[in-house]
Parts: C-alpha cells; structure tokens; sequence
C-alpha cells in the first residue's frame, strides 16, 4: 500500500499535454510526520532495553497512524538515549545506532523489527557474462579518512582506582593500541571509546526493606561478593543504578553498607518538580537488577571489563582496517526473474570481477526496482543495486566525523530535506 504524502510536481506542455511527477511512499513514511515524544516531552530521557524504545516508538506512531506492532527484538542492556525534538523516524535511526541494531519492516509493512543484522545469507553469486547476472559494476571508495590501522581503546571514566595505571583516567587494556593492515595502509591511528564499558557487577535484589517516601530505603544483595566499604573513592559518592523494575534508569546516593547483612542504604532523588523516588507507586522490588556506580572495584572486575574493552577494540578495528567501498551493481533483469531473484537491504551476495579482484561475499545496502516487477519485464526495465562493506547512512540522516563508528555528530533536518532523502526506496536502517 503506497499513499502519496507530497503534493505533484506539475508541468504544462502544451494544451494537450499535462504532465504530472507522483510520489508514492510506503507507511514508513508517515514516521516523518510524528515527533517522538514522551509524555508529552519531545526534548526528554529515556532508559530502557531494545524493546521498551521499541514499544514506545509504535505508541507514538499509532497516534497518528494505526496498526503499527512490534515484531522481532534482539535483547540488550539498557541504555538512556536523549532525544531533542525528532521526529519518529530519525528516532528509529537513533536507537538502532545506539544499541548497534538494524531495523526492518515486515508483514504488512508496519511490523517493526530490530535485530543485530537484517537480511538473510543469500546463495545469489553475480559475474560479467552470459547468463551470470551481472550488466555492470562501479564503485567508490567512502571517505580514507575513516581508515584506521591503529585503534586505541578507551573504555569509561568510572569505577576505577585512583592509582589506575600510574594516573590514567580512563579504562585501557594492556597492549593500549591493537594493529591490523599497518603493511598495506601505514599507520592510521584512530580512538575507540565506549563509555559503557567499565569494571561492575550486574547484582540482583533479593530483599527490600520498608519504603517511605522522603526517607532512607534499603535494598539487600546476599549474592554481593565483595564489601563496598574496602572500595570507595575519596570525594566520591557511591551510587547504585537499578537496571530493571519500576526504577529503571534511576540512580540513586549509597549513603551507606552493612556488610554483614548484605544491605545497602540508599538516599531518596527529589526531582526538580518536588516528585520523589521511590515512592508508594514507584518502588525497588526482589528481583530487580542494578550495578554499582562511583566506587573502584575489584581486581577481578577490573581485568573482566579490560578484557571486553579489548575485545571491541578488536571489532571496531576489524571493521576500519579496510577502505569503505559502495559497490553499485546493474542487474540482468531477465536473469533475476528466471532466478526468482528480489533482493532486500540486508542480504549477503556474492560478487565476483576477477579484473579487480573482487570475490566476496557483501551485503546489500539498498535496491531500487521497478513495482511491477517481475511480472512486466520491458527494455526499459532496471534494477540496481548498492553493496557495501559498510553501512551508508544517507546524509540527511547523519554526517559521519572523526572515526567512523565513534564520534557522530546529528544533522537535523527539515521537512522539505526529509523528503530528498526518500529516493531511495530500501535503505538499511
């Protein structure tokens, strides 16, 4: 189902002939048309996992446009994302990039999906010749200034000793710096920073002592392994952020700990508006999560979370010691309705050109096919498509700075730039 949203081009040629350009657009394109809010906020917080900002980016949508669901949601941890007056689909683009997910529409087209990698692993293989599927290929490199050879890791400020690495104010591995393709492409240096990496410890509430507002409340942990008193930073108030239940998303002061018991001591936030936490609706409860913020850790911790920062380090330079190529195939079409072949952003094909030297196996970043195909096939039938080792963000969208992955700055856009950014029918994302 496509609506027309825009009002015609329109062109007179003569006083016979009138021309008329129509856009039509799928229901994604209604997103456009909804600023993302909160309870009433369209400049707001928001803590959740996946599912919960999925959850609310359907609430917001159905406003206007019903029928929207959720579909598919890959669990993560919660994050806190801030949103400053966006509309509902430079939101998806948002909370996909900050939990490092794809988005997907599927059913009718207002199932909303998102997942760590969309599409499918196709068997489809594309060559020069006869019968092979392949009219041509251009492509473009994306940018060298975005290759790093070299990647620092740095992980978050918190949770460490004061005497962390002779004064490093940030979570490092031992190595600092990884290396990848230094041979081929000399030394790139290039920051990997992840502030969500740092030395804690998921523990679970197994007890909650009487809640008053205004007033001291307890949460107890008999699993805690470690005593919070030996690990408190000079100047440092210790907090604890609950990760689940009523409170999720809120920190709160550790005013004190019994070690004996298990029991940590915990002071009340009063928000600006007066409203405080907990409270007789909004209260900690057995079997809430939460980690422990503002305080060193232990050794152990602190090697388990060295090791994950190295571990992305790794990810981040695999995916940056390689130019980034935007390949643009023109498919036999004759070839891809004998094959049954429709691609969508997302699958994996295979590409081969000898004569550059290209075997791979790459996904698809967008395609672009005329709606009546397969069933009419004419001479002027085309269909293309972008491969990429990457994936292209389209530049009404995001404008990527610095290193590629790490520091992206938001370009915000109005309605009439919104609109040229739907040339291309799929897009990842």
């Amino acid at each position: 189902i496509f609506t027309i949203n825009t009002i015609p081009n329109y062109r007179k040629v003569s006083n016979y002939e009138h021309v008329y350009s129509i856009v039509f657009e799928s229901d994604l394109y209604r997103s456009y048309d909804k600023k993302f809010k909160d309870e009433g906020k369209g400049d707001f917080p928001y803590f959740g996992t996946p599912l919960d900002f999925a959850n609310l980016w359907v609430d917001n949508i159905n406003e206007i446009d019903e029928g929207w669901t959720v579909g598919l949601v890959d669990d993560s941890d919660g994050k806190t994302i801030t949103f400053e007056n966006m509309s509902c689909r430079e939101a998806l683009t948002k909370i996909a990039e900050a939990f490092q997910l794809e988005w997907y529409l599927s059913g009718t087209g207002k199932t909303i999906n998102l997942v760590k990698q969309a599409g499918n692993v196709t068997s489809h293989v594309f060559e020069y010749g006869a019968g092979k599927g392949l009219y041509s290929l251009a492509y473009s490199y994306q940018n060298d200034k975005n290759l790093v050879t070299r990647a620092w890791g740095y992980g978050s400020t918190r949770n460490l000793p004061a005497n962390y690495r002779n004064g490093a104010t940030r979570l490092m591995f031992d190595e600092q710096y990884l290396e990848s393709n230094v041979d081929i492409y000399r030394v790139k240096e290039g920051d990997y920073i992840n502030d969500d990496i740092y030395p804690h410890r998921d523990g679970t509430v197994t007890s909650v002592g009487s809640i008053t507002e205004g007033q001291l409340f307890t949460v107890s942990d008999i699993s805690l392994d470690f005593n919070i008193n030996d690990y408190l930073l000079e100047g440092v108030e210790a907090k604890i952020v609950f990760k689940s239940g009523e409170l999720s998303g809120y920190e709160f002061v550790i005013t004190s700990y019994n070690n004996a018991t298990r029991t940590i001591t915990c002071k009340p936030v009063v928000e600006q508006s007066g409203y405080t936490m907990p409270n007789s609706v909004f209260s900690p409860a057995i079997g809430d999560t939460y980690t422990l913020v503002d305080i060193s850790m232990p050794e152990s911790y602190i090697e388990a979370a060295e090791a994950e920062l190295k571990a992305k380090t790794l990810e981040y330079l695999q995916e940056n010691s390689v130019p980034r190529v935007l390949y643009t195939l023109d498919l036999d079409p004759l070839y891809a309705r004998n094959n049954n072949i429709i691609l969508k952003p997302g699958d994996k094909v295979r590409v081969k050109h000898p004569e550059i030297g290209l075997d791979e196996v790459i996904r698809v970043a967008s395609t672009a096919y005329p709606i009546n195909f397969p069933e009419v096939l004419t001479q002027q039938t085309k269909i293309t498509a972008e491969i990429a080792n990457f994936v292209p963000y389209t530049i009404t969208e995001r404008v990527i700075a610095g290193t590629i992955d790490n520091k992206k700055e938001i370009k915000i856009v109005d309605r009439t730039n919104a609109e040229r950014a739907r040339g291309i029918p799929n897009i990842l994302r």
